[in-house]
């Protein structure tokens, strides 16, 4: 299994379908399935929604902040 670092600075991590979106200014710069992670590992100013921890915690991945 996958690990997700994300580091890019004034990101936000949005649930899209069984994906993970990361979106910067507006602009997504990134799609994840979620099915291949294991964990999540936010560095620095990296945002996650409401919905995007709730599908974590039920597909059993693990967030580090």
């Amino acid at each position: 299994m996958a690990v997700l670092y994300v580091a890019e600075q004034g990101a936000t991590l949005k649930k899209e379908g069984e994906r993970i979106s990361a979106v910067r200014d507006g602009e997504t710069i990134a799609e994840i399935p979620v099915r291949a992670l294991e964990r999540v590992v936010l560095l620095g100013n990296v945002h996650l929604t409401t919905p995007m921890l709730s599908f974590l915690l039920h597909s059993g991945v693990d967030c580090v902040l």
